[in-house]
């Protein structure tokens, strides 16, 4: 999964370097939904490109169609809202890590710093121009449909039930981070 707004080196630029040394399937995850974004992303060899925000269901349903197809897994896997259980989430800030349970995802640059940002304050409501000018500066304040994709990226990674968030919490007034039990 490649997201293109990456804060050191263009997700396109990213792509091309992994196509020089690997058939590994890619997902670009990204706010850019332009035409001409997609056809240089396809051109570059990306199997499949998602614009956030996104559904967490049709994610596992585009994984699981690649993976099926460049022959990764069987074509029986259990669902993965069935292996869903209380799991314990921890983070690591030095690694850029989360682990829910057994499984760790690589947090991005970007989900690292508005994470911690957010635990800071936990308990505490963040609007959204707060939590944009803090994390990526004055300039991107207003820019809040790139901050809900990263919160749901973030869900992605620290909840169990995406759907029905339990740590990164939303209403009318901004985000509230909740420690993760």
């Amino acid at each position: 999964m490649l997201d293109l707004g990456l804060p050191d080196m263009d997700g396109l630029k990213v792509l091309k370097e992994i196509r020089a040394v690997s058939q590994v399937p890619v997902i670009i995850f990204t706010v850019r939904g332009e035409g001409m974004d997609k056809i240089r992303g396809f051109e570059l060899g990306a199997d499949d490109y998602i614009v956030k925000p996104f559904s967490p269901k049709e994610i596992i349903a585009r994984v699981h169609a690649i993976l099926q197809r460049s022959g990764k897994i069987a074509d029986e896997i259990e669902p993965v809202k069935q292996v869903q259980a209380a799991q314990k989430v921890s983070i690591n800030y030095d690694s850029g890590t989360v682990s829910r349970g057994d499984i760790r995802f690589k947090l991005t640059n970007t989900e690292t710093n508005l994470l911690r940002y957010m635990e800071l304050n936990y308990n505490r409501v963040l609007t959204a121009n707060d939590i944009l000018a803090k994390v990526w500066g004055n300039e991107y304040v207003d820019c809040t449909e790139s901050l809900q994709g990263y919160i749901d990226g973030l869900r992605q990674k620290l909840e169990e039930d995406p759907a029905n968030p339990r740590i990164i919490l939303s209403d009318q007034s901004g985000y509230r981070f909740r420690q993760p039990r």
